[in-house]
């Protein structure tokens, strides 16, 4: 039997040796940078036709690509039909995903593949199949809890046990709590944010509406479907856009791992972050276009002030550099004893350098208009160079975090070798 609670604690630890290498380049929590940044990974759906589709398979494709096509997106699915006669087209599907039509006996049919290769249909497949695959209401629930701006869900996976579910909830009950009232020190540091709210969530195994969000969570690892684990409470930490860290389980349901497991969305976030979370994305249906541009409007206010404030000193600084000198109005000219008042023309190296560094603060609020019109608020180093934000002081913080987020990196790999060992 494994020991779970062990290896996804060690994942974590790692994860924040990450987080914390990073801290001097990016103090945007977690949840928060997840909501903004990360874009959900596709659910793939192909469906495999020797040339001829019917009309009830006309109208399936037709609704995958509307949902895959929607701008902005709604649901994280890629489609594709592709004629397994036409020898071209087959070289462009993934063997992965060539295999696993071939072990259907190689017929017409969909084929649907999670983000992380796992198959979570094979067959047919009409319009109502895939609003039920698409959405479910307590993935509505999930959503509407996020979008309001919740620092995650704990979502409950129910057993078979009913003891097991009532201890798991207890724990969580109790975690939270504690969660709350560490929001509320005065130790933390002062990025940390002090409204940590988490939502909670019960799923039965056994709800018909819910097949196929079960069927998503439990392929998330190779043994979560093996008998003996459906005596076991399932814990899914739900954060971003519906991305879910692998599950607790056992007596890996405990309060220091719940109290930990909400702490660490809470952490500071880094580009890097994401390809190191022990995490999968669920299939959503939901538009986060509201939210995520509400976040980042935050972020930037955060960062860099009110707008009002940013543009009031672009306008004070424009007004000045083209008013006209005195003297020159007045007609005199410096040959007449009378000294230049043309800042450049008397400007020192040490006042040339408090200029610039003037003017790249009125520059600030284009580069927050730019970062908030793309919803990208990770610009590269040499992004804020150009744009002259980031200051050479900045920069080298920048290498600094970026080096020991390479040693955490190392360190993350080891802690994953490590999990695999102990399964």
């Amino acid at each position: 039997m494994r020991v779970r609670s062990a290896a996804i604690a060690i994942c974590l630890h790692a994860l924040m040796l990450l987080i914390a290498g990073q801290a001097a380049a990016c103090t945007t929590p977690v949840y928060r940078y997840a909501m903004i940044n990360w874009i959900p990974a596709p659910y793939r759906f192909y469906h495999f036709h020797d040339g001829q589709i019917s009309e009830e398979d006309a109208a399936t494709n037709q609704m995958l690509d509307e949902l895959a096509g929607a701008e902005p997106m709604v649901a994280n699915i890629m489609f594709r039909p592709v004629d397994f006669n036409d020898e071209e087209q087959m070289k462009m599907i993934p063997r992965l995903v060539t295999k696993t039509w071939e072990s259907h006996d190689k017929g017409p049919m969909y084929v649907v593949m999670t983000p992380w290769g796992a198959e979570l249909h094979a067959g047919k497949l009409d319009k109502e199949t895939v609003d039920a695959m698409v959405d479910s209401p307590m993935r509505k629930k999930i959503c509407e809890l996020l979008n309001e701006g919740k620092t995650g869900v704990m979502l409950t996976l129910e057993s078979d046990d009913e003891d097991e579910n009532k201890r798991t909830a207890k724990i969580i009950a109790e975690s939270l709590a504690k969660v709350v009232e560490i929001g509320k020190s005065e130790d933390i540091p002062p990025e940390f944010p002090k409204d940590i709210d988490v939502g909670v969530l019960t799923l039965s195994r056994d709800d018909p509406a819910e097949k196929w969000l079960v069927k998503m969570l439990l392929s998330f690892e190779s043994d979560l479907n093996e008998p003996e684990m459906s005596s076991k409470a399932m814990v899914f930490s739900v954060f971003g856009r519906g991305t879910a860290m692998l599950p607790y389980l056992g007596k890996g349901i405990s309060e220091d791992n719940m109290v930990d497991c909400a702490i660490n969305l809470c952490g500071p976030c880094s580009c890097t972050v994401r390809q190191n979370c022990p995490a999968n994305d669920i299939l959503m249906h939901w538009d986060w276009t509201e939210v995520v541009e509400k976040m980042a409007e935050e972020e930037a206010i955060a960062k860099y002030g009110p707008m009002e404030e940013q543009y009031a000193e672009a306008e004070s600084a424009d007004e000045t550099d083209g008013q006209p000198a005195d003297d020159a109005q007045a007609g005199e000219s410096p040959e007449e004893g009378v000294e230049s008042s043309n800042p450049q023309a008397e400007q020192t190296p040490t006042e040339t350098a408090a200029e610039q560094d003037d003017l790249s603060r009125v520059e600030l609020p284009e580069a927050i208009a730019k970062a908030l019109a793309e919803g990208d608020m990770s610009a590269s180093p040499e992004e804020l160079e150009q744009t002259a934000i980031l200051p050479f002081s900045g920069r080298s913080l920048w290498l600094i975090s970026a080096g020991l987020a390479a040693a955490a990196t190392f360190l993350f790999s080891v802690s994953y070798l490590v999990m695999q060992n102990r399964r």
